[in-house]
Order: structure tokens, then C-alpha cells, then sequence
């Protein structure tokens, strides 16, 4: 998957959680996973290496592991 594809998938799934009518404060942790994967990505500025894809890469599985903790109803 390219880096573009998981941007836009936390993109997405922002859009899913905010549209839950979920209480407040139930995705803080999903939230701040999405904010540092986003801005990782705004940040890497074309580069491909081993850093810039772990910069990424790393939210975005710390993310798949919440949501298997924390499904979406």
C-alpha cells in the first residue's frame, strides 16, 4: 500500500468516527494516532526511506491495533 493510500485511509476513518455520534473523548486515542500519521505525511516531502516510511507506517499499525481493541459499532 502506498503512503498516499494510508493517509487517506485515516482521512476516511476520521470521517467515520466523527459522523459516529460517538461521545466525546472515545476516539481521543484514535485521533491522536491519525494526527501524527497525517502530519508525518505532510512532512516526508517525496522522501522514500526506511525513516520516512517508518514515520508512517508506525501510527498507522499502532491504529490497527486500537481499532482491533476498540472496534467501531
Amino acid at each position: 500500500m502506498a503512503f498516499i493510500e494510508v493517509y487517506q485511509n485515516s482521512q476516511r476513518m476520521r470521517g467515520l468516527m466523527d459522523a459516529s455520534g460517538a461521545a466525546p473523548g472515545v476516539y481521543t486515542e484514535a485521533y491522536a494516532l491519525m494526527d501524527e500519521l497525517q502530519q508525518n505525511f505532510m512532512g516526508l516531502d517525496g522522501q522514500d526511506t526506511e525513516a520516512a516510511r517508518a514515520s508512517v507506517l508506525d501510527p498507522a499499525n499502532d491504529l490497527d491495533r486500537w481499532l482491533e481493541d476498540n472496534p467501531i459499532k
